[in-house]
Formats: structure tokens, C-alpha cells, sequence
């Protein structure tokens, strides 16, 4: 098994035209897949965990709403995670035991759940994708697709 290797954050600046290192962020495991919306971003990485930074005033990143900026990398508190998707304050989070978790803007059904805004980690009702194994999730401006190993297309919200 390869050693896990740390990440680093690198912000950069620009001031007077001049392009700079602000400063740069460990985060303690390899990064494998980003996943990014105006000022927000999360980092799913090698050992299924997930890193939050940016803003979070709709908890698009999964964490209690604030609307302070995270300036450093911050734990989502869910374990196992394969997949993560982040598009207009909303983001989705997929388990390796195919559990579904949601949080943010949740306008017209665009996360699958019954409530319009979901200021916590929300888990999807497995109903809502019959039960299917996910392969992977993707959110758009004003809806979420869920392709399941049958082959199957689950979209919630405005299509």
C-alpha cells in the first residue's frame, strides 16, 4: 500500500499586478479529487476523508452554517466517503456503505430532501434512488443527478 503523502493549500494574491504566495496550508493526507463552487471548496481525500475551505453561509460545505470564511482546511464529520459534488451552495456527499448525505441550498428538491434549506449533513432517503448502488453524484445549478450501477439516472430539482 503507497504512504499517504501530506497536500498543501498554496493561496496566492495579487497585488499591483504582481502575483504572490499568501501562504500555504498542510492538509494531512493526499488530495485526490476537488470539488469547487464560486468561493467554496472541498477535498475528498485518499483516506476517504473530506477538507473544507471558503465560504460556507448556506453550510454548502457540509458543516454548521456560519458565515464566517474558513481559512483552513476543516474535517466534514463524515467517515468513508468515495464521491463529492459542490455547485451553487449545495453540496453531496456519497459513502462507501451508499449512504447519501446533503447540505445547503436545497431549493425545488435539488438535493432530495424534503426541506428547502439544510443548514446540517442531511442524509438522502435511500428511497429516493431505490435503493441502488451510486457510482457517483453530480450537482448542477438547480439540480443533482445520481447514476446508479443498473445504469439508472436519479435527478432531483428544477431539470
Amino acid at each position: 500500500m503507497p504512504q499517504t503523502q501530506p497536500s498543501y493549500v498554496t493561496k496566492y494574491v495579487v497585488e499591483d499586478n504582481v502575483i504572490s504566495c499568501s501562504e500555504k496550508l498542510a492538509i494531512p493526507c493526499t488530495v485526490k479529487k476537488v470539488a469547487t463552487y464560486s468561493t467554496s471548496i472541498l477535498m475528498l481525500t485518499t483516506d476517504s476523508q473530506v477538507f473544507a475551505l471558503g465560504t460556507n453561509e448556506c453550510s454548502q460545505l457540509g458543516l454548521p452554517y456560519s458565515e464566517q470564511t474558513l481559512h483552513e482546511p476543516t474535517l466534514v464529520p463524515i467517515e468513508n466517503i468515495t464521491d463529492i459534488t459542490l455547485k451553487h451552495e449545495r453540496s453531496l456527499f456519497l459513502c462507501e456503505n451508499n449512504a447519501l448525505y446533503g447540505s445547503g441550498e436545497n431549493e425545488k428538491f435539488a438535493l432530495g430532501l424534503n426541506e428547502e434549506q439544510i443548514y446540517t449533513l442531511t442524509k438522502v432517503p435511500s428511497e429516493n434512488y431505490q435503493s441502488e448502488k451510486i457510482l457517483f453524484v453530480t450537482t448542477a445549478y438547480s439540480f443533482s443527478i445520481i447514476v446508479t450501477d443498473n445504469h439508472n439516472l436519479f435527478v432531483f430539482g428544477n431539470k
